[in-house]
């Protein structure tokens, strides 16, 4: 995967959610993860503390949620003009 590659799939309204949604839900995983394992053992591969926790739980909220408010818009853009009109 080159860097190029989620720019190009945000550019489109179905990426960009598609995006924010999925990337939440790896901080979510972080997060989870992260509140299971002893900090100080070795299944911390991770190199986790609090504030880390704290980061991808915010980063995970943040993400989805606004991936889940704009997946209508895209949706609506997908559709185009024609098939909005009531």
């Amino acid at each position: 995967m080159t860097g190029g590659t989620p720019l190009q799939t945000a550019a489109m309204a179905v990426g960009g959610v598609f995006l924010l949604v999925g990337g939440g839900a790896i901080y979510a995983v972080l997060w989870i993860y992260g509140l299971i394992i002893d900090f100080d053992s070795g299944a911390n591969f991770v190199a986790l503390n609090t504030p880390d926790n704290w980061l991808h739980f915010v980063l995970a909220v943040g993400m989805i949620g606004l991936g889940l408010a704009l997946g209508g818009r895209a949706r609506a853009e997908r559709r185009g003009p024609a098939e909005t009109r009531p």
